[in-house]
């Protein structure tokens, strides 16, 4: 709900006298009276019940102050993401994040020097919040409001905290992880965009640098270097034996044998950790991730042994396709699929062994179909559709172990859950 105050201009303007022959109109100002900020400020949060309220400052502009916590991230720039909201609005309806009057779209700010630093926030619903680039963990972040009668001005000063003071950082970006297919890489161990080190996490105190990058192992033993494209820079010798310590192993900076990992499991994700220190050394410790795979389990498919039954969902950006059935023209092989058993159920896995952190939140939706392919692997028409009640589908779980989810479809009972299973 949108609060509105009148302003009435009143002077002692003497309209008589002046031969005003004009009508004076009061100007209607958004309130902001009982708003505040949520976001990811390290004094807010997300919910409702951690809201910052806003200071008026007496002149109708209202002011807030917050720690970044640079946790948010846009276009692969780090930051802080906000949106102005009446304080306790679970809904969101009141929140104001918009770049543009919301009958033009639904794009929240971003704050910049490029893009701005003081800008009109329109109230709407969105996806995303409006975002500050480049604030780091320890800045202090204040915001000035003056509200219009349609938009806030809002107003965006960063004063450099802990993360911007002290020692320079030692930064890898434009380093390459340097090695061949087993740890993501390629047979010439050059340089690939999808072993870029970029976006690392700051230590404030220690001013020390830490990248990650994520791999599904290819051999038990793995070589590889930390360099620049054509290995013009590199540091290397450093020996890893995962599963027997946590601590960092130091390389040699255009040192000799290339560093090596030792006590992987093929085909499990592994995450590799490299850590500067403001003196230019660098260092890696490697890990195992959670390795989650998913499945779908789909029951109730009456009198359709040997058929097949094909899915598709946000798990991968409804991306995969469909056969004709659905206006798309691939063949099921080329889909999520598995073949209806005799007791009218297929098991369908949607991703194996995929790296993901203890305590992530996975939410997708999803729906298909079964039908009888063609020898090209067509399925033209539909016996049956994969939907509850009519809809897509969800498959939610938080990840608390490595393992197999489950989500088992009844179209039956028009039920879904999921569950870890093994």
């Amino acid at each position: 709900m949108k609060k509105i105050i009148s302003l009435l201009a009143a002077g002692t303007l003497a309209l008589g006298l002046i031969g005003c022959s004009g009508d004076l109109h009061d100007t209607e100002l958004i309130d902001l009276t009982g708003y505040g900020i949520r976001g990811s400020a390290k004094e807010s949060g997300w919910d409702d019940a951690s809201d910052i309220p806003l200071t008026a400052n007496g002149d109708g502009t209202y002011t807030v102050s917050f720690t970044a916590t640079g946790t948010q991230e846009r276009g692969g720039v780090k930051g802080d993401a906000f949106a102005v909201i009446e304080c306790g609005d679970g809904s969101w309806n009141t929140a104001y994040r918009l770049a543009q009057p919301k009958s033009l779209g639904d794009t929240a700010n971003t704050f910049s020097e490029s893009d701005g630093m003081e800008q009109k926030v329109y109230q709407g619903q969105s996806a995303d919040c409006c975002f500050i680039s480049g604030t780091q963990e320890g800045d202090k972040v204040t915001l000035t409001i003056t509200p219009d009668a349609t938009y806030l001005t809002v107003k965006v000063e960063v004063e450099s905290g802990a993360g911007s003071s002290g020692p320079e950082p030692f930064y890898l970006d434009g380093y390459f992880i340097l090695g061949n297919e087993n740890i993501g890489g390629n047979a010439t161990w050059a340089a690939s965009v999808d072993t870029l080190l970029v976006n690392p996490t700051r230590n404030n105190r220690t001013a020390e640098l830490t990248y990650t990058y994520s791999f599904n192992a290819g051999a038990a033993e793995i070589e590889f270097g930390i360099g620049t494209k054509g290995w013009a820079t590199k540091y290397v010798e450093g020996t890893f034996a995962v599963g027997t310590t946590t601590d960092y192993v130091k390389t040699v900076k255009d040192g000799g044998p290339n560093n090596k990992i030792t006590g992987m499991k093929v085909g499990f994700p592994y995450k590799i950790s490299v850590l500067t220190t403001p003196e230019g050394e660098v260092s890696f410790k490697v890990e195992e991730v959670t390795a989650v795979t998913l499945k779908v389990l789909v029951k109730g498919i009456a009198d359709a042994e040997g058929q097949i039954a094909v899915l598709g969902g946000s798990f991968d950006g409804w991306t995969s396709g469909w056969t004709t059935a659905w206006g798309g023209s691939k063949s099921y092989e080329d889909l999520y699929h598995a073949e209806i058993t005799d007791k009218g159920t297929a098991e369908i896995t949607i991703f194996t062994a995929k790296a993901m952190n203890t305590g992530d939140t996975v939410s997708y939706e999803a729906c298909g179909y079964w039908g009888e392919p063609d020898a090209a692997g067509d399925i033209a028409s539909t016996n049956g559709e994969i939907k509850v009640s009519g809809a897509n589908f969800p498959i939610s779980f938080t990840v608390d172990k490595a393992g197999v989810y489950l989500c088992t479809v009844d179209l039956t009972a028009n039920s879904a859950t999921t569950a870890f299973v093994e």
